[in-house]
């Protein structure tokens, strides 16, 4: 997404981005992406922090944010003809309300939604570093900004955070949703006090689009001294429910294992219900099983992995399947249960989902999404570790997929060409997806042909082999249609493997941007299995659903028929994964999300509809289709001339 050339797109100057002196390589890293519907057609965007400006003498030569927009699919990514570097000095008045006036050197860690009428929204964190020893006031805040135009232009929203007048406070990791029908915003984000009474999550809502937000209001506990692991992420449901879900650290809790803890709210906001406890993670901390702060060991995991993902099913079936309340939640977590013959525990960090089928009130057990024993030829897992797959992302397409992107070392193993003496280091980008509501997941497959390395030197006798890239904190993932858009930090520029035209030197050269290097990739995931009701996976339920839909039907408490094609799952009750046959309960449910034909899944294979409905908006007439009612009568005919039970 980020331009190699920098800001001014012009080689040789200091902002550059490639690699080459002047300017070396820039670190571009936490992006956040959405999807804005405008004239049934996706316009993509993403944020990002940016680090292009090093070097130069900017004022944001720390991290500004970057933005960048697709509308062609994510084929290119441009913003009035040009790549945006800097979305916050270059486009915004600074967050009104400071002490201090204007910007601070650092603006980084951004969020994005999409909203009703194509509005799109951004929030982000305004920082200066200081020593924590010093109590002054926080040189910290969140700007807010919305954009009526797809992202050609921004307007800074007035939300300012006040400063404590006597110690250091941070605003950091914000996470925005917007109803994409309407003008609710809904915001949260962690504010973490040096000192007492502690870390903890806040909220805010707007109802006008973003002009105006309510108060913040707190709505955790205090953690104390959880440094900067509380991370929170927000969600909305088709039914106008919000929820948070954040990470509470072992150590800071009265509970005595790590854990993830969530909140909702059906009135806007205004009020919450009590906590609940989506899922406790046993084993040791977070921080501790993934060596956060432990200098010299050979395996590479980031430490941040504690930011949940979390989705509400809002497909185009969610309400006639009732399924309004059907949450999402994925997490990269490491138990720590293989025991290492020469003492402690092999690293094996694994990704999972846990739902909820009744608002967040009661969640299932978690379930890995990809493969948890890994074994590949040539890869020690004693000192190197068990394949590590962490940072999660999750989204619900219109169709109904429910999909997960994770980074993945499984392909990193020893001997490799370019990595001889290491393995579970460098990583690739994963892709899943579940058709019956997260109960089952395909298995995963890989979304980009190169890896990233996030090591200084491969060598394990290399001085600086215990140093390692400074890690992205989280990816990012949005769904339209039936595709699944998955944004991420790649270092495959960086210099080294795996590009064969290198330079023989490239192992020196990249010991000296240690924590200057990643850029922002993303692919586009258009998956064609069908889930039920929609059969087909074109985005409405017409007689070509029902036309497989027939072939599955066998009767109550019998397995599906044998015709029912390979890969379909027809069986929809809303028992949690089905009742194990497809009978007329399910046809039922079938009947009540029969639509008709429609145009097809928004950006369809690779292009757009230009229908006047979107699929799955419910037409004035069924045309030459039949009706639901006629449904009924061809399934019964068809059983009987089958000699299948109508049961």
């Amino acid at each position: 997404m980020n331009d190699p050339q920098g800001p001014d797109q012009t080689a040789g100057t200091l902002d550059d981005d490639d690699g080459t002196p002047p300017a070396d390589d820039k670190a571009m890293r936490d992006p956040a992406i959405a999807a804005a519907i405008v004239n049934n057609c996706p316009v993509l965007v993403s944020a990002f922090s940016d680090h292009s400006l090093r070097g130069t003498g900017s004022p944001s030569e720390l991290f500004s944010v970057g933005f960048a927009r697709s509308t062609n699919l994510g084929a290119s990514w441009l913003v009035n003809g040009i790549h945006t570097h800097n979305i916050a000095r270059q486009n915004l008045d600074p967050p009104p309300g400071t002490p201090w006036g204007g910007w601070l050197p650092e603006q980084k860690h951004p969020s994005v939604a999409a909203g009703g009428n194509g509005r799109l929204y951004a929030v982000g964190y305004d920082f200066r570093e200081m020593n924590q020893s010093q109590s002054i006031t926080s040189l910290a805040t969140l700007w807010l900004a919305r954009s009526s135009d797809q992202g050609s232009s921004w307007t800074t929203v007035e939300f300012a955070l006040p400063p404590h007048p006597s110690k250091r406070i941070m605003y950091r990791y914000p996470s925005i949703i917007a109803d994409p029908s309407d003008l609710d915003v809904y915001l949260t984000w962690t504010r973490q006090d040096n000192g007492l009474p502690g870390t903890s999550v806040w909220f805010a809502a707007s109802s006008d689009g973003g002009v105006t937000f309510s108060t913040p209001v707190r709505i955790s506990g205090f953690l104390v001294q959880s440094e900067d692991l509380v991370v929170s992420t927000v969600a909305l449901g088709l039914d106008g429910a919000v929820y948070v879900v954040w990470f509470e650290p072992k150590a800071y809790t009265e509970i005595p294992t790590d854990r993830y803890v969530l909140r909702r709210s059906t009135d806007g906001g205004m009020n919450f219900d009590p906590e609940v406890e989506v899922v406790r993670i046993q084993g040791l901390s977070t921080s501790e099983a993934l060596f956060c702060n432990v200098s010299r060991v050979s395996v590479f995991d980031p430490c941040h992995l504690v930011r949940p993902s979390l989705a509400v099913d809002t497909s185009l079936r969610t309400t006639c399947l009732g399924r309004e309340q059907w949450l999402y939640m994925a997490y990269a977590h490491d138990a720590r249960t293989l025991p290492n013959p020469g003492g402690g525990f092999i690293a094996d960090a694994n990704v999972y989902v846990v739902v909820s089928r009744d608002g967040g009130d009661t969640w299932e057990q978690p379930r890995a999404v990809h493969d948890l024993n890994p074994r590949p030829l040539g890869h020690d897992p004693e000192p190197f570790g068990s394949p590590s797959q962490y940072l999660p992302a999750i989204a619900v397409s219109d169709a109904g997929h429910v999909g997960v992107s994770f980074l993945n070392a499984v392909d990193d193993v020893l001997g490799d060409p370019d990595t001889p003496a290491i393995a579970n280091q460098a990583y690739k980008v994963y892709f899943t997806y579940s058709v019956d509501g997260g109960c089952t997941f395909v298995p995963e497959f890989v979304v980009e042909d190169t890896y990233s390395l996030p090591r200084v030197a491969d060598d394990p006798n290399h001085p600086h082999y215990f140093d390692v890239v400074g890690m992205t904190e989280y990816v990012g993932l949005t769904a339209y249609g039936r595709t699944f858009q998955p944004v991420w930090m790649s270092l495959r520029n960086w210099v080294g493997p795996p590009d064969p035209q290198r330079p023989d030197n490239w192992r020196q050269l990249r010991e000296t941007t240690t924590d200057y290097v990643g850029d922002i990739y993303t692919v586009r995931v258009e998956v064609l299995d069908g889930a039920a009701p929609d059969l087909d996976s074109d985005c409405d339920v017409d007689i070509q659903d029902f036309t497989i839909f027939q072939l599955c039907f066998g009767g109550s408490n019998n397995p599906p028929a044998p015709t029912c094609p390979a890969g379909v799952d027809a069986d929809m009750d809303p028992v949690p994964c089905g009742d194990g046959d497809v009978d007329l309960a399910d046809f039922l449910l079938f009947q009540q999300c029969f639509t008709g034909s429609f145009t097809g899944c928004i950006g369809a294979g690779g292009t757009c509809s230009d229908g006047s409905s979107e699929g799955g908006m419910a037409p004035e007439f069924f045309g030459p289709e039949p009706s639901p009612e006629q449904l009924r009568q061809m399934l019964e005919d068809w059983c009987r001339a089958n000699g299948i039970p109508f049961t």
